[in-house]
């Protein structure tokens, strides 16, 4: 079977029942199918873990048997076999579709006309093979403390983007993804250079930055960073008298 390219390594149903909100979340974000295989009496089972994009009948209501992830974490064993069988299996973020179990014979999955995902050149799985577009509802939703516990758990430790000052990524665990930060400061007492040291950071690391500023010019910005990577001075770089 040839994998699509967003297709991660084969896990077996043990490691993947243990990550199996890390590999829901994979799916949602970024498009990544995952082979999963089960050994039962010399026969093996496998299945995909798709994102709905992958196989959109997953989304219409009631046309497949649905699991909330911590149902389905506790019954993930009977889930693949039924999804090797030809049942694909949606597992859900409460009431919201996030991914989907497939066979990963093509052959095995049979579909009603009113179920079937749209024609085109298929993969394992009965997948169209189109750009992956993940897709994920936005907003707040409820959440059962099963998955509340699970997601946690699943994600562990995610270290931010540093402010470039030690105290302050201590204080505030540093910049995330999907998160406003604002910083207010009174005129002149650097309000401003927070933003520009993380700006600094990012650039480091290879990032892309905007920074906007409504006080320094882009010149005087630029001969700070200038200082701090080179540990010049910047006060005599400003007024032109840097020795050499």
């Amino acid at each position: 079977m040839n994998q699509s390219p967003e297709a991660q390594r084969p896990k077996s149903a043990s490691d993947a029942r243990r990550d199996l909100y890390g590999l829901v979340k994979s799916a949602e974000d970024d498009g990544v199918t995952t082979l999963i295989h089960k050994s039962v009496n010399k026969r093996v089972e496998r299945v995909l873990l798709a994102p709905l994009d992958r196989f959109p009948a997953a989304r219409k209501a009631d046309a497949f048997r649905t699991w909330t992830l911590s149902a389905a974490q506790k019954e993930f064993g009977t889930l693949i076999t039924r999804a090797a069988g030809g049942e694909p299996q949606v597992l859900r973020r409460n009431s919201t579709p996030a991914a989907v179990l497939l066979p990963a014979d093509p052959n095995e999955l049979a579909l009603s006309p009113d179920t079937a995902a749209p024609s085109g050149p298929a993969t394992a799985g009965g997948a169209v093979t189109r750009p992956s577009t993940p897709t994920r509802e936005r907003g707040r939703r409820l959440a059962t403390l099963g998955d509340a516990i699970g997601a946690v758990l699943a994600t562990g430790s995610a270290p931010g983007l540093s402010f470039g000052l030690a105290r302050l990524d201590e204080a505030t665990g540093g910049l995330h993804r999907g998160r406003l930060v604002l910083v207010a400061a009174e005129p002149q007492v650097g309000g401003s250079l927070i933003g520009l040291a993380a700006a600094r950071t990012a650039l480091a690391r290879g990032a892309r930055v905007l920074y906007a500023a409504s006080g320094p010019s882009s010149a005087d910005i630029t001969r700070r960073i200038i200082a701090a990577e080179a540990g010049g001075d910047y006060a005599r770089l400003k007024t032109g008298v840097l020795t050499e």
